[in-house]
This record gives C-alpha cells, sequence and structure tokens, in this order.
C-alpha cells in the first residue's frame, strides 16, 4: 500500500522511519531513499548498523530558493541521478517497504517529474510497501495513496529562533 505523511508540521521523516524500523524488525527488507537534503542526518547511522540500504541525493548544497542556475541544474542532474538508480534497484531486488522521503517536495520543485512518480507508484503498488514523505501532495498521488497522514505545526522553535537540533531535526 501507499503511505502519505504529509503537512507542515514536524514528524514526516521521523513517522516514515519509525514505519520503517517497524518493517525491518518484521523480517522485511527496506530501503530508504533520501531528496532534498544534503548534508548527513542522523538517521543514516541507525541505517547503516542496522544494514537497511539508502540512497540519497548528493547535489543539495543550500535551500532551492538559494541557488543559482548552475547549482539548480547540478541539483536537478543529481535528483534525476537519485530517482534512476531507485528504479534500477527496485528492478533488480524485491523490496518489501521503501520510503522515499521527501519525495513531495521534490515533486513540487520540479527536481522529479510528477508523471515519473506516478508511473513508479502503479507499478510498485501492490508489491511494496510504499512511504513518500513531503509537502503538497497533488490530487492525483492523493488519491492513490491508501494512507495519509497530515502533519500540523501548532508550534515550533525555529518560531523563537532556535536552530535545527542534531538528533532532533536532524
Amino acid at each position: 500500500m501507499i503511505h502519505l505523511y504529509t503537512g507542515d508540521g514536524k514528524g514526516k521523516t521521523t513517522a516514515a522511519l519509525g514505519l520503517l524500523v517497524r518493517a525491518y524488525g518484521a523480517g522485511l527488507s527496506c530501503l530508504f531513499v533520501q531528496f532534498l537534503k544534503g548534508a548527513p542526518t542522523s538517521e543514516l547511522a541507525v541505517l547503516d548498523k542496522l544494514n537497511i540500504p539508502y540512497i540519497r541525493t548528493d547535489d543539495v548544497k543550500k535551500f532551492v530558493a538559494f541557488m543559482d542556475a548552475e547549482e539548480l541544474g547540478a541539483c536537478r542532474e543529481s535528483h534525476r541521478d537519485c530517482f534512476k538508480k531507485l528504479t534500477g534497484l527496485m528492478g533488480r531486488h524485491a523490496f518489501d517497504c521503501v520510503v522515499l522521503d521527501e519525495i513531495l517536495d521534490a515533486v513540487s520543485l520540479g527536481m522529479i517529474q510528477q508523471e515519473e512518480l506516478l508511473a513508479f507508484l502503479d507499478r510498485e503498488k501492490g508489491r511494496t510497501e510504499i512511504v513518500l514523505t513531503g509537502r503538497n501532495p497533488g490530487d492525483k498521488i492523493l488519491k492513490l495513496a491508501d494512507y495519509v497522514t497530515e502533519m500540523k505545526k501548532i508550534k515550533h522553535p525555529y518560531e523563537r529562533g532556535v536552530a535545527a537540533r542534531k538528533g532532533v531535526e536532524y
């Protein structure tokens, strides 16, 4: 089935990783794919320890809104490569659970084409438990999803000027 964790609140990636760890603990084969995050995040250390494979984009050095044309092109290419690796790996291995972290934002920013994601979901639905995270899912993705959970920000330390903290936000 397809799970969708969306909204403007904290917890989308955290919830997706929780499901991935639960699936892994039940003996399922898992894959984590991370889009739009350039700096190593703390969850990758746990995935390494658990021997859960992951793929991630490698050319995201800052927020897309602050990229110049050259940086944006490199970032877009990195996302295309990451998505290509994902589809290639899925063609060679039967994963039971796959998390596509920040894929919805990658689509809304034009890094991944929505049609490519929809084709992937159509192909894998019924074979793989797929978790999508991010903001602003399109109507087609919402319709295709079996679970939709919205994280709503009520209050966040950023509003008080508190920077992201290692182990909590990354």
